[in-house]
């Protein structure tokens, strides 16, 4: 019996302390480097990953590239130099608001803010992804 409760107040633990991780810092780095395969467990990422998702963010970036999304949406590709990129890029924002995405440059810095929704991890980190996002 005394087994049992010290897994269970150790598993509270834990999530209590992804709780109060992800409503402390939910920048852009913070996220990634939790996501990161390369320096935490599988474990560590998939409970991170709960504490987190559907979470609003504000973060800002450099336009990698503007794609037609689906319908009305429009993709927007972001780096963030301050961690390793995928393909020219390390964040995906998805909007609504296409005559502000079709004016926007490739290179140009841009924040946003939206809602954390999904993340893809590579080999050189976590590509995260970011809906409903609207450009600030």
């Amino acid at each position: 019996m005394n087994k049992i409760l010290a897994r269970v107040t150790a598993t509270v633990l834990t999530i209590i302390s992804f709780v109060a991780m992800a409503d402390q810092d939910l920048s852009y780095q913070t996220v990634n480097d939790n996501l990161d395969l390369r320096n935490n467990t599988k474990l560590h990422v998939k409970e991170y990953w709960k504490s987190v998702q559907n979470q609003q963010v504000t973060w800002s970036g450099e336009v990698f590239d503007v794609q037609e999304g689906h319908g009305s949406r429009v993709k927007i590709l972001i780096a963030d130099k301050s961690r390793p990129l995928y393909k020219g890029y390390n964040i995906v924002i998805t909007t609504t608001d296409v005559s502000k995405a079709a004016n926007v440059k490739k290179g140009q810095r841009i924040k946003f803010n939206g809602t954390l929704s999904d993340h893809k991890l590579q080999r050189t980190g976590a590509v995260l992804e970011v809906t409903n996002a609207q450009l600030l």
